[in-house]
């Protein structure tokens, strides 16, 4: 018998399906990514526009790997697939049916470059179109765990001003890549998870907790 599908939302699907320990690994080391860009900028082998072309470059190429290294600290799989262009490649992880791609962005509202590649795979959230209702995303949503494939981005970006300007937000694109249907920042993730330990330790907590025993009086026998 198969068990019906039980309503999510994407918060609740994504905490589901993403071990904490991927975020985590995340927050804990982009700052050097980005302090390691920043001296590439201020390298005085280079012209100022020199090092801010290049650091372009090299700042997806680190941001990329350290998602590789995120997805194999977490147990994800992951895939580096070649753009349609095929001048370089671009890492897929892939969480349950979560399809995660890695894009850099200059601000937390941004939205994406569009391009051939990044259309394609955002093709693939058309079942979620009929969800969409002025403005929002309707939940919870009763086919997250049947869908073939969710895409969702990873956005990172950083202002070369100080270190509180770092982020990293989720976002669901729509299926025609023109607007995000859902998104959150990386701190409302982690908040997410802290959330969920606790409810589970409160269940865990209460259903360990040993009932009471009732002390039944004896009878007394008569003489």
């Amino acid at each position: 018998m198969i068990e019906p599908e039980v309503p999510q939302t994407v918060l609740e699907h994504l905490l589901n399906s993403i071990p904490a320990a991927f975020f985590e690994h995340l927050a804990a080391r982009q700052s050097f990514v980005y302090e390691e860009v920043r001296e590439s900028v201020n390298d005085p082998r280079y012209t100022p526009v020199e090092g801010r072309y290049l650091a372009g470059y090299l700042r997806r190429s680190l941001m990329e790997n350290l998602f590789r290294q995120a997805a194999n600290a977490s147990g994800l799989k992951w895939q580096d697939v070649m753009h349609p262009q095929g001048r370089f490649s671009c890492v897929h992880i892939y969480a349950a049916n979560f399809h995660l791609t890695t894009h850099y962005v200059s601000n937390p509202g941004d939205f994406v470059r569009p391009c051939a590649s990044r259309q394609q795979d955002a093709s693939v959230n058309k079942f979620l179109d009929g969800y969409y209702l002025r403005g929002s995303l309707l939940a919870p949503l009763p086919t997250l765990e049947s869908a073939r494939a969710i895409q969702l981005y990873l956005l990172h970006g950083k202002r070369f001003i100080n270190t509180e300007s770092l982020f990293i937000n989720l976002a669901l694109p729509d299926s025609e890549l023109s607007k995000y249907q859902w998104q959150r920042t990386l701190p409302e993730i982690q908040q997410a998870y802290l959330e969920k330990f606790r409810q589970n330790t409160a269940v865990s907590n209460a259903t360990a907790e040993p009932k009471p025993q009732i002390k039944r009086q004896k009878k007394e026998v008569a003489s």
